[in-house]
């Protein structure tokens, strides 16, 4: 019993030193929700927002900090071993006199609650969407220490190639409906017989390819399927399955189906838009 107590102890104590260290113990902060990743710029416009007296901030010393996790924080507490915000690294427009004058800004990158990772193993771009919230969050310090700065490190008149088209990630996902009324099992349209779903697409080069994924669940007692396209281009037909009238049987039939196909705008479509349906 004796070891147990003092095991608890060392635990709290722990515990107790980590919440006494935070860096939020000190300072001014700001906290700031988006909801798309992208670059995000802090201006003078930024404080006048927010009734802060720009003239008084170096901007040197502006900071922001995140979860640093890529997207929705761990499910398991066993995988989370971030104690601390995590700094994000920023590049600075301007002189060095130590104002924020007009025109001048930093500029950051953040990432939105849903995750977004290259899978080296498959070779192909992977996401998972945050079912608990659409928007993530970051803080904002000023005037307490030096900023961490993106390192400027290219040569832009030394390059082998030049190319003006690149890869394109699209993910597509409305989380709406929950099957069970439960979990964390969450799907978009509801399909009827008959009923389609068109998915407006970015303008793609001629014969470029394209890998889809895409994932199809079914409750239906009889054999059904699902015919996919591409403007007018058939693709794949993804057969469903059945599930059986139980009560403690299928919930729904699951297929994840993975197609690669060439896009090609000689086709019966007649706008000058990419659909998927």
């Amino acid at each position: 019993m004796k070891k147990i107590i003092l095991l608890s102890l060392f635990l709290l104590n722990t515990f107790l030193l980590k919440s006494n260290n935070s860096i939020l113990r000190d300072g001014n902060w700001l906290k700031i929700g988006i909801t798309e990743s992208g670059v995000y710029k802090i201006d003078l416009e930024f404080f006048k927002i927010h009734n802060l007296d720009a003239a008084n901030i170096d901007p040197s010393k502006i900071q922001i900090f995140g979860s640093g996790y890529n997207g929705p924080l761990p499910q398991l507490n066993s995988k989370s071993n971030l104690f601390q915000p995590v700094e994000i690294q920023s590049s600075f427009v301007g002189d060095d006199d130590n104002n924020l004058d007009n025109g001048e800004y930093l500029f950051f990158y953040l990432q939105s609650s849903n995750s977004f990772f290259y899978d080296s193993i498959n070779n192909i771009m992977s996401s998972n969407k945050n079912i608990y919230s659409d928007t993530a969050y970051y803080l904002l310090t000023y005037n307490s220490q030096e900023n961490k700065r993106i390192n400027n490190n290219y040569n832009a008149t030394n390059y082998d190639s030049m190319s003006s088209h690149g890869n394109h990630f699209y993910h597509y996902e409305n989380d709406r409906y929950s099957i069970i009324q439960s979990g964390r099992e969450w799907f978009g349209k509801i399909f009827s017989s008959g009923d389609s779903q068109n998915i407006n697409l970015f303008e793609i080069k001629d014969n470029s390819q394209i890998d889809l994924e895409i994932s199809l669940v079914s409750r239906s007692t009889v054999e059904s399927s699902f015919d996919l396209f591409f403007n007018d281009k058939n693709i794949s037909s993804v057969e469903m399955g059945l599930i059986k009238e139980k009560i403690y049987g299928e919930k729904f039939k699951r297929v994840v189906e993975n197609k690669s196909f060439n896009a090609n705008s000689n086709n019966n479509n007649n706008n000058n838009n990419n659909n998927i349906f």
